[in-house]
């Protein structure tokens, strides 16, 4: 209690017991770290404690990838994918590469091993419609419209795919009146929140800087 009080992460993380989960508190404590190699160290560890933990899936596969193992991040984030999918995973996956319709099959190589979770098919739709593949984007969208998983995210994409597709004639305009109604009424997309205060993050942070609380901020819908 004390070292979470005073901020001391690798003691915090030395002390846990058992069963507290060991992911964050590695993490934090490798944000603190000053020697790289002990940092990298402590990154291992929070993506071996929890490989769907967004933030030690992306500091992992960064630090691979700095050290001179493409193949190895990119495993990295497919594993951090198939466990948890997260948007940051997808943005560090398909990062450096520019031409959209090699961007789709890097999507579909990273959602390979769960291919309906609905952050798959977002990304899938995402990716098709920047190729233009609007066919393929309308596809996607239905089927997660149809699973009933579909967040605003799908609904205003979906007005992006009427207007790709039909411009600004009477069909499109109706279509995205009836997809704006369902993005309004629709669970927002999930976030960084504190579960203590309800503040929202932009990063995940080990401790609130709104309340202060350790250990209370997971990615998430607001319930």
């Amino acid at each position: 209690m004390l070292a979470l009080r005073t901020q001391d992460w690798r003691e915090a993380l030395t002390l846990a017991a058992p069963e507290t989960p060991r992911a964050p508190l590695a993490m934090a404590a490798a944000s603190q770290e000053p020697d790289a190699e002990r940092a990298a160290e402590l990154e291992r560890q929070a993506f071996q404690a929890d490989p769907g933990f967004t933030p030690a899936v992306l500091a992992h596969a960064k630090r691979m990838a700095a050290n001179g193992s493409p193949r190895r991040a990119k495993a990295v984030l497919e594993q951090g994918w198939a466990a948890a999918p997260h948007p940051q995973v997808a943005e560090a996956y398909l990062e450096g590469e520019a031409d959209p319709l090699a961007r789709v099959k890097l999507a579909e190589a990273l959602v390979s091993r769960n291919r309906t979770h609905a952050e798959s098919r977002l990304l899938l739709a995402r990716v098709a419609l920047q190729a233009s593949l609007t066919g393929r984007t309308r596809s996607e969208l239905e089927a997660l419209v149809e699973s009933g998983e579909a967040d605003a995210r799908a609904y205003l994409m979906l007005v992006e795919l009427e207007q790709l597709e039909h411009g600004d004639s009477p069909v499109a305009r109706a279509a995205e009146a009836k997809w704006l109604r369902a993005a309004t009424a629709a669970p927002q997309e999930p976030r960084w929140r504190c579960g203590q205060c309800g503040k929202v993050h932009a990063q995940w942070k080990p401790v609130c800087e709104a309340c202060g609380t350790a250990g209370r901020i997971a990615w998430g819908r607001q319930d």
